[in-house]
């Protein structure tokens, strides 16, 4: 599901609510229209830049700050939206909104990383030992990994209803 069909209903509902006489569809309305530069975003990665920290604003200084040796390499944007996106699927397996196609999509797009990236990715939710597997390997390990979580807590809320 994409931020736009979102919006689709989220208009259909400020409408209703709008006909209703209720005060709350005029914030319906600025949220759709606060909204509509992100139509074609998938509503996992939106949800993902939610949650992102917001930018930090460096103020002005007297003095310039000390330079400090850095051993750690630079992340990517792209490579830290994949999984921030991974992290949020599988966190949100249960949820109705993942589905198969979803998390096929998902893996479609990880298949760009290298086997480095791969294996951080993997690592972040929570696959480790990797080192001796293949992109395809790791990429298949991430996929069975939201899968089964998904089936692992369906399961659990089926046998809650017995």
């Amino acid at each position: 599901m994409t931020v736009g069909q979102l919006l689709a209903h989220l208009r259909s509902l400020a409408q209703l609510l709008e006909a209703g006489g209720a005060r709350s569809a005029a914030e319906l309305h600025a949220l759709c229209e606060a909204l509509s530069d992100r139509n074609t975003l998938s509503l996992s990665a939106w949800v993902a830049e939610l949650r992102s920290p917001a930018p930090v604003v460096a103020t002005p200084a007297s003095e310039p700050p000390l330079a400090r040796p850095t051993t750690s390499k630079k992340v990517s944007p792209e490579l830290e939206a994949l999984s921030r996106e991974t992290q949020q699927m599988y966190e949100s397996a249960s949820s109705p909104l993942v589905t198969h196609e979803l998390v096929d999509q998902l893996i479609t797009r990880l298949s760009g990383l290298s086997k480095e990236n791969l294996l951080s990715v993997a690592e972040r939710i929570g696959l480790k030992g990797l080192m001796n597997k293949n992109k395809k390997q790791i990429q298949e390990a991430i996929k069975d990994r939201i899968l089964k979580r998904k089936g692992v807590i369906i399961r659990a809320s089926m046998s809650d209803r017995l």
